[in-house]
């Protein structure tokens, strides 16, 4: 395989911008190839020009965490959202009241609220080994 210079792979990108098999070696990456990855389901609802999401918890323990933990960032923030606990459950509502609509305050504190729900949370990774 012939090594090329920065500039040469610059020019060969531009003049093929839409031509991912000088990439992947292939012309059947797309809609129909199988990538390893898989999109992940976005889960909020919008309603009434707000975000809304229900956070499901296995332990009274993790969502006394996972509320505390919102509680705080919404501090730091001085951006709150409508929140209600019910057992195992925490509903949130992101909305900025002064305009009445979805903005990036609530956009940010949003995926804060899924990244600290999947700590808490998430699923084990495992990783096996293939050796030789």
């Amino acid at each position: 395989m012939k090594l090329m210079d920065l500039e040469t792979i610059k020019q060969n990108l531009f003049e093929n911008k839409n031509d991912m098999s000088i990439i992947f070696g292939s012309s059947t990456v797309g809609a129909g190839s199988s990538l390893p990855i898989e999109p992940v389901e976005y889960d909020w609802e919008v309603k009434n020009n707000s975000l809304n999401k229900t956070f499901y918890f296995l332990k009274a323990k993790s969502t006394l965490e996972f509320v505390q933990k919102m509680y705080i960032r919404m501090e730091k923030m001085q951006h709150h959202c409508l929140f209600s606990v019910n057992d195992k459950e925490v509903f949130v509502s992101l909305q900025t009241k002064i305009v009445n609509d979805i903005t990036g305050q609530d956009k940010s504190l949003q995926t804060f609220l899924d990244e600290l729900y999947y700590d808490i949370e998430g699923l084990e990774v495992s990783i096996d080994y293939i050796g030789d």
